[in-house]
């Protein structure tokens, strides 16, 4: 999905990931999303993916997956693979994510390679107060560049936390910069979430496909919410973004299914 909405986004997903408890065994999840997109002047689109989580013991995730796109006549499609590693105690505890995105994709005149690489960290100072640093490196047809990011969250109280950040291309012909934030509350029912991130954007930045126009003035709106279950976890997000001249809308469902396979060590 976008920048800070994070869907998808499985190093975001993983980062945030509540610590296993010191005795608790090895688990698989396998992550499942569905999403339909409207685009002006196109049919629209939808998307498709699956990753397959497994968390080695307490601190370490691993991921394996893939996803297909559509928005118009342009198609995508792309494994992933991700990396979470979390240490140190939780009001000081440091978060490291990898993930690599590798496909290709094609509209009506040509095909294309898709590559986007993305390293990152959490780290906490206190209970409250976490740093978001992540680099991305992205090389999709004629979109090349380095994408890093700067955010910080802030949890007020146990139901209530903010996010606020930017991100600005330093390379390449992403064109991007734009500046993010988030709100989510936390009940015992279920998680609500929304943000805004408004700027300049390339496509592929906002999870559209890459073309020949520069980059774009963008907004993007975005609310959801997500309930556990005991083998379960779902979520439902409802994605607006204004493009130069378009507007684009995203719903998504993901429903993230748990199955215990074993003892800690």
């Amino acid at each position: 999905m976008k920048l800070l909405q994070g869907a998808c986004a499985a190093c975001v997903m993983l980062a945030f990931l509540p610590r296993a408890n010191a005795g608790a065994g090895s688990e698989d999840r396998l992550a499942l999303t569905a999403s339909g997109t409207t685009l002006t002047n196109t049919n629209g689109g939808w998307g498709a993916a699956a990753l397959w989580l497994h968390n080695f013991n307490a601190n370490t995730i691993f991921g394996l997956g893939g996803e297909h796109q559509t928005i118009g006549d342009a198609r995508w499609n792309f494994g992933r693979l991700t990396l979470n590693h979390g240490f140190g105690e939780a009001a000081h505890r440091t978060s490291l994510y990898l993930e690599a995105s590798e496909g290709t994709g094609h509209d009506l005149v040509h095909h294309y390679d898709y590559e986007i690489f993305t390293a990152g960290l959490y780290q906490n100072f206190t209970r409250q107060l976490t740093l978001q640093l992540e680099d991305k490196q992205i090389d999709v047809d004629t979109a090349k560049g380095n994408l890093p990011k700067l955010a910080v969250g802030y949890l007020w109280t146990p139901a209530l936390q903010t996010t606020l950040g930017y991100t600005h291309s330093v390379s390449g012909t992403l064109g991007t910069r734009l500046a993010l934030a988030r709100i989510d509350t936390f009940t015992k029912a279920m998680n609500l979430f929304a943000g805004f991130a408004t700027g300049q954007a390339a496509p592929i930045a906002i999870n559209l496909p890459p073309s020949e126009r520069p980059s774009v003035i963008t907004h993007e709106y975005y609310i959801g919410g997500g309930h556990d279950f005991p083998r379960a976890d779902t979520k439902v997000i409802l994605d607006y973004v204004r493009l130069t001249g378009s507007d684009h809308w995203t719903l998504t469902f993901n429903a993230t299914l748990h199955k215990r396979t074993g003892a800690a060590k």
